[in-house]
């Protein structure tokens, strides 16, 4: 009896085992066909573009450090695309786009070719930094034409090689500054970063007393974040010795707390103290805590660090991303629009996403081949997600074609009383994302990835909140604003609102130096509240306290030689405002007299004049050699609207006419092409 019941429960425990077996099993099943869709949905985040139409595909670019930025180069409000050294391409919707422009060539192979963009003269289109041999910076036309300023301290006879450069307004002037970071040893003879700081008058000042403009170390990437959250914009500069490791450069911003933007290097922290081989430095705030926690990069001689923000004390995380390697780029944005930030990375070998699992761990998702340096973020096709271009071997644009259906939303941002491009700002945003109420934050950055940036929109991952809670963006101005049922899965445009009673003059010259006489057309670019505007001008172009016009754009001839300060004073009827250039143009005496008979060197376009003008003005050009020459003029959204010139010209000096009875006010654009020479310049019409 007992035998026979030993015998039931044998088979009894048998049976329960199979049962248990099988029930194991189908958990294994449903945990592998759960591992398979998520590997199918991550795997399935990004497709490589291959249409032979599309000439970023066509198109051959450098393999070596190059970097890349989504930017909005005509004002259209979508995402063109530039890459180093000299591609740009223009989005023309659908997913098309078109080659529209070739850069001043670098006088030599470089290794790094660093780029940011910035609307570093507030005039409404954005500009380009290009760092190489030499590193310029370029004006846009406001149609995505560009021309190099060349002028000292920036100009290409200033020695001011580079790996990569960023702009970001320092000092809270409302004027984007420049770093130019040099690595030594890497780029020719050895020389220390160069800082410049934005006059607001299209000239810069050459800043020679900060520490990494005086020692000479492998500088690499220079980011700016306003880590600590105090409103002025900090600076870390990636140091990667290659060979070995050794502490970056990190500087805190004083100006919040002395008045003066300076740099204090930081020493204390973690991040500051431990060995690097140093390339991109991110702050982003990816636990949705309200801090921003930092990421950085390493190449052979560290591994990758994360260092977690607990506020105020910072914590080294190991996880998936803190690996060793030859790592150059860590992009971060929300690739799956779930409401947390993921991060691509790049080294000599692969790109790999990464997806934020929200419990300070990610999983590693696709990876693709190739040598890969920079990788920049942005929506190009206004679908609501992050799109990605990578730069090196492996060139190559990604579509982003998740379609899970979690929601999104896209700020364009443009400050008044901030830097035009809003570089700095941070917008932050409140939704109810899985049933639980999140604080999102973003910082407008012009460097964020190995020698580029991702696009200058905003964007945020809603996951499935059906609606904002509230938005917030603080401007770098200091000025802060409130929103509240912000519409989700569209792109808001968003302007820095004025305040009440501002008043701030400012002002430039279309050139600064020439021979006697020297005319100059000065342009106001003063900024007022709206509702009390500028109402009268008074112009001292000599500084001998005497008005000389009271236009709000005049011209002056100078016929005399030395060197003038010039003031404006500018009124709303209740206040009044002063700003003085000193020493701001210098005259020189003639050198030469242009004999008539003589052909010119070089071709030219220049400045026409009068300008503003009403209804005529004068459009001077040069044509070196005989080719076939165009000269059309565009309003200010690209649209032709006359063509002055278009047949073969021998070499000469030419001069026309153009009128503009038939046209309302406003701005216009001039442009020559006469064989591979291109130029554009504005005009003001005023009736």
């Amino acid at each position: 009896m007992l035998k026979l019941k030993s015998e039931e429960c044998k088979i009894n425990r048998k049976d329960n085992a199979m049962r248990n077996f099988s029930n194991f099993r189908f958990i294994l099943f449903l945990l592998f066909v759960a591992g398979l869709f998520n590997w199918l949905a991550i795997a399935q985040t990004f497709v490589k573009v291959t249409d032979q139409n599309n000439p970023i595909v066509t198109t051959v670019m450098d393999a070596n450090y190059s970097g890349a930025a989504w930017i909005d180069i005509d004002g259209d409000g979508d995402d063109d695309l530039y890459s180093t050294k000299n591609f740009l391409f223009r989005n023309l919707g659908n997913g098309n786009f078109e080659r529209i422009n070739d850069f001043q060539s670098l006088s030599a192979a470089q290794l790094g070719n660093g780029t940011s963009w910035a609307d570093y003269d507030n005039d409404g289109d954005i500009d380009l930094f290009l760092s190489g041999n030499p590193s310029l910076v370029y004006l846009n036309d406001s149609m995505g034409n560009f021309e190099t300023m060349d002028e000292t301290p920036l100009g290409s006879g200033d020695d001011n090689r580079g790996w990569t450069g960023a702009w970001a307004d320092f000092n809270n002037d409302s004027f984007v500054d420049l770093i130019i970071t040099h690595p030594s040893g890497f780029l020719g003879q050895n020389i220390p970063s160069r800082f410049f700081q934005n006059n607001g008058d299209g000239r810069f000042t050459k800043i020679e007393s900060f520490e990494f403009t005086t020692l000479l170390k492998p500088y690499t990437v220079a980011t700016w974040s306003d880590y600590d959250l105090d409103g002025d914009a900090d600076l870390f500069i990636g140091s990667g010795p290659v060979s070995f490791a050794a502490k970056d450069f990190l500087y805190k911003n004083t100006f919040m707390q002395t008045g003066t933007a300076d740099f204090e290097r930081i020493n204390t922290s973690p991040f500051a103290t431990d060995l690097q081989d140093g390339q991109v430095w991110n702050w982003i705030d990816y636990d949705n805590d309200g801090d921003l926690d930092a990421f950085l990069t390493n190449y052979s001689s560290a591994v990758n660090r994360f260092y977690k923000n607990n506020n105020g004390t910072y914590e080294s995380l190991t996880n998936a991303l803190t690996i060793g390697g030859p790592y150059l780029s860590n992009s971060w944005g929300d690739i799956d629009n779930d409401g947390d930030l993921d991060v691509i990375l790049t080294n000599e070998s692969t790109t790999r996403v990464f997806f934020n699992d929200s419990i300070d761990t990610f999983t590693a998702g696709s990876v693709f081949s190739g040598a890969a340096r920079g990788n920049s973020l942005g929506d190009y096709d206004d679908d609501g997600d992050l799109d990605m271009f990578v730069t090196g071997s492996g060139k190559a644009l990604y579509e982003n074609v998740s379609a899970n259906g979690n929601n999104w939303i896209m700020f364009s941002l443009e400050g008044t009383v901030s830097n035009k491009s809003a570089i700095g700002a941070k917008v932050k945003i409140k939704a109810t994302i899985n049933g639980t109420t999140v604080w999102q934050m973003r910082e407008v950055s012009a460097q964020n990835n190995f020698n580029g940036h991702n696009s200058l929109r905003v964007h945020f991952g809603l996951g499935n909140a059906a609606a904002i809670d509230s938005f917030l963006i603080e401007w770098p101005s200091g000025q802060s604003k409130v929103l509240t049922n912000v519409a989700i899965n569209t792109v808001h445009n968003i302007e820095e609102e004025i305040p009440a009673g501002y008043l701030k003059a400012n002002f430039k010259a279309d050139k600064i130096s020439g021979e006697e006489p020297l005319t100059i057309q000065f342009s106001d670019l003063s900024v007022s509240d709206p509702d009390s505007p500028v109402i009268s001008w008074e112009w001292d172009f000599d500084s001998n306290g005497t008005v000389d016009a009271t236009d709000q754009n005049p011209s002056h001839i100078y016929t005399l030689t030395g060197d003038y300060s010039v003031k404006l004073v500018v009124s709303n009827g209740s206040s009044a405002d002063t700003l003085i250039r000193t020493d701001y143009v210098s005259v020189s005496p003639v050198t030469s007299v242009e004999d008539e008979n003589q052909l010119p060197g070089e071709f030219s376009l220049a400045q026409n004049y009068p300008n503003p003008f009403n209804p005529t003005t004068v459009i001077k050009f040069s044509v070196a050699e005989e080719t076939l020459v165009t000269l059309k003029v565009y309003n200010i959204l690209g649209t032709e609207v006359e063509t002055l010139v278009n047949e073969k010209k021998t070499p000469g000096f030419y001069e026309l006419n153009f009128g503009g009875e038939k046209l309302p006010s406003g701005v216009y654009v001039y442009r020559i092409e006469a064989g591979s020479f291109t130029s554009s310049k504005k005009m003001l019409l005023i009736k």
